[in-house]
């Protein structure tokens, strides 16, 4: 997991008795055969790119979850490029369930 937010995170994915399981840093391979470069700066797309959960619940559908540090919304072009490039990508690939946690100090702020 790349951050200690993360990792606090699946400790509430753990507690959790509706989850069955749970991927970490889940790699978005094929992105450029998946997602369309409009609305992205150049080069977006060419890098490595994860998402930090994969949740598949009792429903046995499976949902992406995107951990975001409320301070980097500051970096707000960043931070909502890497969000909308995730959201496509799962969209594209039938993934049923999408959402942001925001974090803040390791605590649930949204």
């Amino acid at each position: 997991m790349h951050s200690e937010m993360a990792k606090q995170y699946a400790q509430q994915l753990e507690a959790d008795d509706t989850v069955i399981c749970y991927e970490t840093d889940v790699p978005l391979t094929g992105l450029k055969s998946r997602v369309s470069s409009v609305g992205f700066r150049k080069g977006t797309l060419d890098g490595e790119w994860t998402s930090d959960f994969m949740v598949v619940q009792q429903n046995q559908l499976a949902k992406i979850i995107e951990i975001v540090d409320e301070e980097k919304l500051e970096e707000k072009r960043w931070c909502s490029e890497q969000l909308e490039l995730s959201r496509r990508y799962w969209k594209a690939g039938g993934v049923p369930g999408w959402k942001t946690v925001i974090m803040k100090r390791g605590r649930t702020a949204w």
